[in-house]
């Protein structure tokens, strides 16, 4: 599997929403696949972007996972 980042215009087409500074998995029109650093998953929580500005969710790594259908890979050297 291969995968990439998008680039503000596609993630504000693909998503429905204007790309300020933030982009979060939880408010997508169009689904996308997500993917959490293996890393991650040995932390005790995480933090990812609420889809609010100003606004953090924090979970256990699993519950992130399940709550996004997410994959799990090493995306960092």
């Amino acid at each position: 599997m291969t995968g990439s980042i998008f680039h503000r215009m596609d993630a504000e087409r693909r998503g429905g929403l204007p790309a300020v500074n933030e982009i979060t998995p939880y408010v997508q029109k169009k689904r996308v696949s997500i993917a959490i650093d293996e890393a991650a998953m040995t932390e005790s929580s995480v933090f990812l972007n609420g889809g609010q500005r100003g606004l953090q969710i924090q979970l256990e790594p699993n519950d992130a996972r399940k709550a996004l259908d997410a994959i799990v890979r090493p995306l960092t050297a």
